[in-house]
């Protein structure tokens, strides 16, 4: 198959919206049109963000798995649950108030492929900073939360209080690659990396003054925002790669919980289409036939003959396709028409790893008498993502020739051709296994197929082991094989050998001619325990030495 993928701009985007509505700011703010409220690519995991996932229009919005990667739950939410610390992840960090600033409520992302910048906003229950939830975020407490001086990441975050982000490569579903950035004392710093992030590449920021009770959409909003520069330079951001964020917040201060964490899992969009073309033979199976040469390129043997194909249709990227930007063409003007039930679920939705079946009919052009016509035609699929345009093409050929019907045997002992003498060696009253396959190498179906051995007759159906599809009728291209026995005649050496030679025939189909083949096959005998092999002169030494000792016996008794 031969495979093209066009990519519209913005395809390596991880958790990828078309685009934003307006360019990014990192200022703790969050602001109209800033950050799209669509769901990401990907985010079906948990039952509101997959009834609200819209493949054509995607946002920055992720799903939040509670806990961190080492304490797995598989639990998603679209929205992180209020007061989930703590190891039972039932506990809240507002020892002061009703809502921490440390607890987690939302998580966004967007990559602009453009400036190679990863950009992350958490928004929280409380007040970015305010870690006790007393609505102060410069008030000392006894979980450490105070103001702290200003930093270059704002105010309100005290040497005790912390926002972290961890980043992971998913690579064999390990997870690889591990960067930590964690925000406290109102600056970054990176606390640990294995690919070289450093400083001078992250810029982070968070405000309290324009916090908003949740339910009050009104903007802008207090929130965390980070933004990771020349990002490609640390991970790989191709299609189909995966990546993993944990996001916590809390402060080593707090007495009881410390700290809220979650994570959040998405892949690069990468979609991808394959097309695989069958041309159905004679026979009725479907056969690839990619080329011309291939041994499985059906034959047929006139013109006007009924063709059909089959196109099958895989996504086998990560992006859904919708039927109406699915479309399956083939090069000679024939209709690929889609086989409704192989839509799994009869959705429309050509999902990743879902398989649609097409099909199509032709007519068999030319026939040439004594030469083969080859005919050659291509499968086309094109399917239309959001995030580009895929193709994949696939060819399929067929054969003809008038009919002429042939038929060819091949004779094997003990598994060896053997065509020609000695062949292979075997041992005195040893088995022997003759095997037989017929083949129908013309272009006529043929009837009435014997074999005959000159040794052992007209072998009878029971003698067959494989009989092609079953039926009376060997069909163009196909093979029956037959198997025989018997007893090894030890008085056949290796310059004398022993020789069957079979013999098939077969009358076509549709010209009514006989057609014949014979091969013959070879072995000799390993002679008993040592003892040459009788042969005529050998024998006949033999009976006048017992003559000669039979008369030295009568002298002695005279």
């Amino acid at each position: 198959m031969k495979r093209l993928m066009v990519l519209f701009a913005g395809l390596m985007a991880i958790l990828m919206s078309i685009s934003a509505a307006s360019a990014i700011t990192v200022d703790g703010n969050k602001t109209s049109g800033e950050w799209d409220e669509n769901w990401a690519f990907g985010q079906t995991n948990n039952a509101t963000a997959a009834s609200e996932y819209d493949i054509n229009n995607l946002g920055d919005r992720l799903e939040i798995m509670q806990g961190t990667l080492q304490a797995d739950t598989g639990d998603y939410n679209a929205v992180d649950p209020k007061n989930d610390s703590g190891s039972s992840y039932a506990e809240s960090m507002a020892l002061n108030g009703n809502s921490s600033g440390s607890d987690l409520y939302k998580v966004y992302g967007h990559y602009n492929q453009s400036t190679d910048t990863l950009y992350g906003m958490t928004e929280v229950y409380g007040i970015p900073g305010d870690h006790d939830g007393n609505g102060d975020v410069t008030t000392e407490s006894s979980a450490g939360d105070s103001g702290g001086d200003v930093g270059p990441a704002g105010f309100g975050l005290s040497t005790q209080e912390s926002w972290s982000i961890a980043f992971y490569q998913v690579k064999n579903g390990d997870y690889q690659d591990y960067s930590l950035i964690q925000i406290s004392d109102n600056d970054w710093n990176i606390i640990d990396t294995d690919v070289g992030l450093d400083y001078d590449n992250v810029s982070a920021k968070f405000s309290y003054q324009n916090f908003r009770q949740i339910g009050d959409d009104t903007l802008p909003k207090s929130v965390y925002e980070i933004k990771v520069e020349n990002f490609s330079k640390f991970y790989d951001v191709n299609p189909g790669s995966k990546l993993a964020i944990q996001v916590g917040a809390g402060s080593n201060g707090d007495p009881q919980v410390g700290e809220d964490s979650g994570v959040v899992f998405f892949e690069i969009p990468n979609p991808q289409i394959d097309i695989e073309k069958f041309t159905k033979d004679m026979g009725g199976d479907w056969q690839q036939a990619d080329n011309s040469a291939d041994p499985d390129v059906p034959f047929f043997n006139s013109a006007g003959q009924t063709v059909e194909w089959k196109y099958e249709v895989t996504n086998n990227g990560t992006v859904p396709f919708d039927l109406a930007n699915v479309t399956v063409t083939d090069d000679k003007g024939v209709t690929p028409v889609l086989d409704e039930t192989s839509d799994d679920g009869n959705d429309d939705i050509l999902s990743p790893g879902e398989t649609w079946t097409y099909t199509a009919s032709g007519t068999v052009e030319e026939c040439p008498e004594g030469s083969v016509y080859t005919y050659e035609n291509i499968g086309t699929v094109n399917a239309i993502s959001p995030f580009g345009e895929v193709n994949d093409t696939d060819p399929s050929h067929y054969k003809c020739q008038e009919p002429t019907p042939g038929i060819d045997i091949e004779k094997y002992t003990n598994g060896e051709n053997a065509d020609t003498g000695p062949g292979p060696k075997v041992s005195n009253e040893s088995t022997v296994t003759w095997t037989y396959e017929v083949h129908n190498n013309g272009s006529d179906d043929l009837q009435n197929v014997q074999v005959t051995d000159d040794k052992l007759g007209t072998l009878p159906e029971t003698a067959i082991v494989d009989k092609g599809d079953g039926d009376d009728i060997l069909n163009i291209g196909e093979t029956w094989v037959y198997e025989m026995t018997g007893t090894a005649d030890c008085n056949f050496t290796e310059d004398n050998p022993y020789e069957n030679t079979a013999t098939t025939n077969g009358t076509g189909v549709i010209t009514g001619e006989s057609v014949e083949d014979t091969d013959p096959s070879h072995y000799y005998c390993k002679p008993p325990n040592g003892v040459p092999a009788l042969t005529p002169t050998s024998l006949m030494g033999l009976i006048g030495a017992l003559g000669l000792i039979g008369i030295v016996g009568l002298k002695r008794r005279d």
